[in-house]
């Protein structure tokens, strides 16, 4: 067994080796390159290659440097994006997980990388190759919208509520339809705002002129009033067997009229036309069961799917050297693993 780190061509070769899965999006190198370009780390991909020349595992990340502020030598540490990724096995024996361990430590060590934290994908259960006990914890559950259904059968899903208010919006006159990356921004940044929304969610217009460059699997979507006012606004990423959630915003003076739940369900419509087996809602601003944009999701669907995080510590020593220096400048206490990045709950997102 080997290791490959890959570049830009090699990558999107071995992930096209793979088979089609729920979430592939998140690991496509266009994905990657956005996020580094919005400030977030270089994007790096390593292929575990058997001695057949067949792809085990793929995993994509974000490399990035540890804060020369906290560090005495060049250092880094591993990161998955916003969103749903961590390791794709490519191989159904469990035992695999030791091997593919030893040798993603050993690349660790040779890069100087000193921590790794991991937002794992809901639907392949790569988790369960991580040590349950010391390495893996279940975040918060998400939220997915059977689309092999068709509408009707969809709404059958829905709480009554939900029901009650997608009848009144289709009355109110609101129409599915797309929206401009200038649109969608507007109404976006306004929610973002309104809601005082972690710093991490202020994109900038290059974020959003970036997902225009992944048109074909990047859609903008709205739920429009007759005279062309957009109510609400969604971005939803698309893969070959599923739609995602990404971002969303809307109209605070047109609540009334329902446009959230119009726009959820008219996108799982467009997803069952266009052959897709899923919609991932994701799930709250936290794990709190009382969260309410967790409360607002789940009357979409009875389908509930854990979200794990995953942290690990390679270079025991200098992480602690590293956590105590940061500690020691900022007289603040540590309550996430990359804390001498964020300093708060960020990565919990």
């Amino acid at each position: 067994m080997i290791i490959k780190q890959c570049e830009p061509k090699s990558w999107k070769f071995y992930l096209e080796q793979l088979p089609e899965f729920v979430g592939k999006f998140y690991y496509t190198y266009d994905y990657f390159k956005m996020l580094a370009e919005n400030g977030e780390g270089t994007p790096t991909a390593l292929a575990f290659i058997n001695s057949d020349n067949k792809i085990c595992a793929f995993y994509p990340f974000l490399l990035k440097p540890v804060p020369k502020d906290y560090a005495y030598d060049e250092l880094y540490d591993i990161e998955t994006p916003y969103g749903y990724g961590g390791p794709f096995f490519n191989q159904i024996q469990i035992d695999f997980a030791p091997v593919f361990h030893q040798l993603h430590h050993q690349w660790c060590l040779q890069n100087k990388v000193v921590a790794e934290f991991i937002r794992f994908n809901p639907f392949n259960l790569n988790h369960l190759y991580y040590d349950q006990n010391n390495t893996v914890s279940e975040n918060r559950t998400t939220v997915s919208i059977n689309t092999e259904n068709c509408l009707q059968e969809i709404l059958q899903d829905c709480t009554s509520a939900r029901r009650r208010n997608f009848r009144k919006a289709c009355k109110s006159g609101l129409k599915y339809a797309e929206c401009t990356m200038q649109e969608f921004a507007f109404i976006y940044q306004q929610t973002i705002k309104k809601l005082n929304a972690d710093s991490y969610y202020f994109f900038d217009k290059k974020y959003f002129n970036n997902l225009i460059k992944n048109n074909d699997n990047i859609l903008f979507r709205a739920a429009k009033t007759k005279d062309e006012t957009i109510a609400s606004a969604a971005v939803f990423l698309k893969d070959a067997q599923s739609m995602h959630f990404h971002l969303g915003g809307s109209n605070q003076n047109l609540l009334s009229m329902r446009p959230n739940e119009f726009l959820m369900l008219k996108a799982a419509q467009e997803a069952n036309h266009l052959g897709l087996k899923l919609l991932h809602l994701g799930g709250g601003r936290n794990n709190k069961k009382n969260d309410n944009l967790f409360r607002f999701k789940k009357g979409f669907s009875s389908r509930r799917h854990p979200f794990y995080i995953g942290k690990i510590i390679h270079q025991k020593k200098t992480y602690k050297n590293i956590s105590n220096l940061w500690q020691k400048l900022t007289g603040r206490h540590p309550s996430t693993l990359l804390h001498y990045h964020y300093g708060d709950a960020h990565e919990n997102i």
